[in-house]
């Protein structure tokens, strides 16, 4: 995830990640632990780990990632950093970031967007079967 905003420029970041693999006929599997790197714009690391189940979901703040320092300290107003996520257990996942700032009317920098998350490396062990039912005719 790159071009991160700070949230003290009034912007709420959601980061979305989703398992990809299992059997659609029983359930998708999850996403188990997730560990995580913050970078700040001039790319000191923080790490943290996450723990998801199918999908994860939260809007990025000073309790979510849990670094040291919290994340309102390490991207503090008017900078902005990335940040990369890696499965412990070489799961495939995809996800999406979605920006939402209510300033973006008024002040020029401010905006609202949304990206998909950016892959790095692709694994074999990811699979997903999707069941085929015949129609009852």
């Amino acid at each position: 995830m790159d071009n991160l905003p700070a949230k003290g420029d009034g912007n709420d970041t959601m980061l979305i990640i989703n398992r990809f693999g299992g059997n659609l006929s029983a359930g998708g599997l999850t996403l188990g632990t997730i560990f995580g790197l913050l970078y700040d714009d001039v790319e000191q690391g923080y790490s943290f780990n996450i723990t998801g189940g199918c999908q994860l979901r939260n809007s990025l703040s000073n309790s979510f990632p849990r670094t040291a320092p919290r994340f309102e300290s390490a991207i503090p107003p008017g900078r902005t950093g990335w940040m990369k996520l890696y499965s412990l257990s070489e799961n495939g996942m995809f996800g999406a970031v979605i920006n939402l700032n209510k300033n973006s009317n008024v002040q020029s920098g401010a905006f609202n967007q949304g990206h998909n998350l950016h892959q790095l490396t692709l694994t074999q062990a990811a699979t997903l079967i999707i069941p085929v039912f015949p129609p009852r005719c």
